[in-house]
């Protein structure tokens, strides 16, 4: 294409088509921000998700263990209640 260009094109042609490569080179250039802009607004939605759902998990743990704990208070408590008659 170049030395197309050169051999036929005037001067005028030659700085059409570099404004057009120019206005090209811009919106891709746009574009791959848009796209980056995208991906890293996803990564973070992700990390949110991530984080809510490991909170989610260790507060069930939690509720768990607390649960198994009031089960071994109880029968405790009921053993010595029989005994303590």
């Amino acid at each position: 294409m170049n030395s197309c260009m050169i051999a036929h094109a005037t001067k005028a042609e030659e700085d059409g088509a570099r404004e057009d490569w120019f206005a090209g080179v811009i919106e891709r250039r746009q574009k791959k921000e848009e796209e980056l802009a995208a991906v890293e607004k996803r990564r973070v939605e992700i990390i949110d998700m991530t984080r809510r759902q490991e909170a989610k998990e260790k507060a069930e743990l939690e509720l768990k263990k607390a649960a198994e704990e009031n089960a071994k208070a109880d029968s405790t408590k009921k053993s010595g209640w029989i005994w303590g008659r």
